[in-house]
């Protein structure tokens, strides 16, 4: 059973007035941001070249179909062995699996924990970001992963700190994606739009001498936290009796997949599709 580490994706526009830099200079930022999923999921239909910002890592496309795309991605070591009293180096290249789920409105990376290939999936998200931003930034967009935390994370905090919280910062990327921006207040969100705010934040901060009110019961408040968990952005807190700030996105969301690789061949093509839409419809 392999697990994988969810992250979400979202798009942003890059606002130029030399236009002629970019493929798409005859388009409207809007028409963009509309077709921004379809002009992501082309990169897959043409060659695709992973790197880092010092290398470069090979992969093998293992499914390309119905916004779901499914890779192996490479990473190249390097092992010395000791035979017959010499040491000699093997060059290897482990792998590990890439989900994307790039149906409308849904924006989900998925990356296999696997740290014989890569130490921490957030090294290979970073590989990601660079290459999709080198193809996206010829469109006019830019593109923010980051790794979902729970929701409960923000809600056990409060209840850590008895003696009260007195600030909360709620820190969002620019809003694209309705499943997160629809817990956002309408206003927000379509006032960070219309300001090309790349990153609005919202602060929080009680009287020196009392403490916020942080209750489930605030719809808006729980808004806030779901938005911030779904979308990666870490809330901080200034907790009373503290010097140091704290930050949520300590949790991870993650699902389990069993046999991916067996699943992918012949007629199961059909069975990984279905298992991949159940299992990251489960997320919350």
């Amino acid at each position: 059973m392999a697990r994988y580490i969810v992250y979400t994706y979202q798009f942003s526009p890059i606002v130029s007035k030399q236009k002629k830099l970019f493929e798409d200079s005859t388009k409207s930022l809007t028409e963009i941001l509309s077709k921004k999923q379809e002009i992501f999921g082309n990169l897959f239909n043409g060659e695709v070249h992973f790197r880092g910002k010092t290398m470069e890592y090979s992969h093998r496309i293992l499914y390309n179909q119905d916004n779901i795309i499914v890779f192996r991605l490479a990473n190249n070591k390097c092992q010395s062995l000791e035979k017959n009293f010499r040491i000699q180096k093997h060059q290897y290249s482990p792998s590990c699996i890439v989900i994307i789920d790039n149906r409308k409105n849904v924006q989900h990376i998925a990356i296999e924990e696997d740290v014989v290939a890569f130490q921490d999936t957030n090294t290979v998200a970073n590989i990601l970001k660079h290459t999709f931003s080198t193809y996206l930034n010829q469109h006019r967009l830019n593109i923010e992963i980051q790794k979902e935390f729970q929701e409960r994370e923000f809600w056990d905090l409060v209840r850590r700190y008895p003696k009260g919280i007195n600030m909360v910062r709620f820190t969002f990327s620019y809003p694209n994606l309705p499943r997160v921006s629809s817990s956002i207040d309408r206003l927000i969100s379509e006032t960070s739009k219309a300001t090309n705010s790349q990153q609005t934040v919202f602060e929080f901060n009680s009287a020196p001498n009392n403490q916020l009110t942080l209750e489930k019961k605030n719809r808006k408040l729980t808004g806030l936290a779901k938005a911030s968990a779904d979308s990666g952005n870490v809330i901080t807190i200034k907790a009373k009796g503290l010097r140091r700030y704290i930050q949520t996105g300590n949790t991870s969301k993650s699902i389990e997949i069993d046999n991916l690789d067996i699943l992918l061949e012949g007629d199961l093509i059909e069975t990984i599709t279905e298992k991949l839409v159940k299992e990251l419809n489960k997320i919350k």
